[in-house]
């Protein structure tokens, strides 16, 4: 049963859910959503929107409230408010003073994704049980960036659920408890090929397509996630600020698809609802959040579609 009553809580769990997935832990913001969601109802603005008068009333200092408590109250709902307007809603800002929540997690640019791709593909452990993990990480990085597949929909690929023929995986029960049907490029249906034969020799008759450190139990969603930041780590050692985490290589595959389509001029009102099926988002909506919150400078995807897209439309670096 959800913690949150309002009208406003499918944005407010999706804002959320977002939010846990690019790593954050957000727990006190969380709180204060809760205290927003019952602040809404309690003063009879649940309206299903943010509107200029339920910020306003949100806005007023609390007795023996602090400027810091204050703006972090604010500030939570603002970035509430930038989720909301990035699935084209309409959304109103508080007022606030003073230094914002943490920045949006980086997405890794196609370089240094190359060079994550290069590394993981040169790691070679001394332990023999440690030895088959190596080709799984190749296989699987690639399965999150080129594929844009979710951190769990990976690790839970059983080997039934790959079809090595046509490249097409089977995606069980993912976001919203629904199934779908993904398809691989021929470049990595082949990779799928040659890493189940070599699996087969190691780990026969398995039941994961990709058992972790015990053969007989799928991979931990928390230790590739782990396993990430450390090749992050070991490419980028001066590294300065929040790194990116597996789940970054989902954003990269979607911002650097809708970049390509772009340059080609395709139509974004035929494309977008596509991409959004692979990658088995509930809504458009959710796909545009994806593009439009880490490209800031790049025009709204919505509004590109409204118009009628042409590649010319779109400022790219």
């Amino acid at each position: 049963m959800s913690d949150f009553k309002s009208k406003l809580t499918p944005y407010i769990e999706g804002f959320i859910e977002e939010q846990h997935a690019m790593g954050f832990s957000f727990n006190g913001q969380e709180q204060i959503l809760k205290r927003f969601d019952k602040f809404i109802i309690d003063n009879e603005l649940d309206t299903g929107q943010l509107e200029s008068e339920v910020v306003s009333l949100w806005e007023e200092r609390l007795p023996i409230e602090q400027d810091r408590s204050r703006n972090r109250r604010l500030q939570t709902v603002n970035k509430l408010a930038e989720y909301m307007q990035a699935l084209g809603l309409h959304a109103t800002f508080c007022h606030t003073m003073g230094k914002e929540l943490q920045a949006i997690l980086y997405t890794p640019s196609e370089d240094e994704i190359a060079k994550i791709l290069t590394h993981v593909d040169n790691l070679d452990y001394e332990q023999p049980s440690l030895k088959r993990l190596c080709p799984a990480y190749s296989v699987m990085i690639r399965l999150y960036y080129f594929c844009g597949l979710r951190l769990s929909e990976v690790v839970m690929l059983k080997r039934e659920d790959v079809d090595l023929s046509t490249g097409r995986l089977y995606i069980k029960k993912s976001k919203g408890d629904k199934d779908r049907y993904v398809y691989v490029a021929e470049d990595l249906r082949a990779l799928l090929v040659k890493y189940d034969g070599y699996m087969e020799q190691q780990v026969p008759s398995r039941e994961w397509f990709f058992p972790g450190f015990y053969s007989d139990k799928h991979f931990c969603r928390t230790s590739i996630d782990r396993k990430f930041r450390e090749w992050w780590k070991a490419c980028f050692p001066s590294w300065i600020g929040k790194r990116p985490t597996i789940h970054s290589l989902r954003h990269a595959f979607v911002i650097n698809r809708i970049n390509e389509w772009a340059k080609e001029g395709l139509d974004f009102k035929v494309m977008v609802p596509v991409l959004s099926k692979y990658l088995g988002h509930r809504s458009i909506e959710e796909t545009y959040y994806y593009y439009n919150m880490r490209n800031p400078r790049e025009e709204s995807i919505r509004n590109i579609m409204e118009r009628g897209s042409i590649a010319g439309e779109v400022e790219l670096d």
